[in-house]
């Protein structure tokens, strides 16, 4: 079982990664040079990568309340 402060900080990571996963998204379908679109895209998909690792741990450590807040609050694309 994670820690109230494991939980908001674990919290607090996962919104800055699903921030930056969005900007990555619209980044890459707003640039025109295909290398840079590669790069910004795997680096969307390495967040994306982190941001499902986050969430497992929240889900294993069986805390529904802080998994509510996230999922009200965000859907990967």
């Amino acid at each position: 079982m994670l820690s109230e402060r494991e939980v908001m900080e674990l919290n607090d990571r996962i919104m800055t990664h699903i921030g930056l996963i969005e900007k990555y998204r619209v980044f890459a379908g707003q640039c025109p040079d295909p290398q840079v679109r590669d790069l910004v895209a795997r680096h969307q998909q390495v967040l994306q990568n982190h941001y499902q690792m986050m969430v497992g741990l929240m889900q294993n450590a069986q805390n529904p309340q802080g998994m509510a807040a996230i999922q009200a609050q965000w859907r990967p694309s």
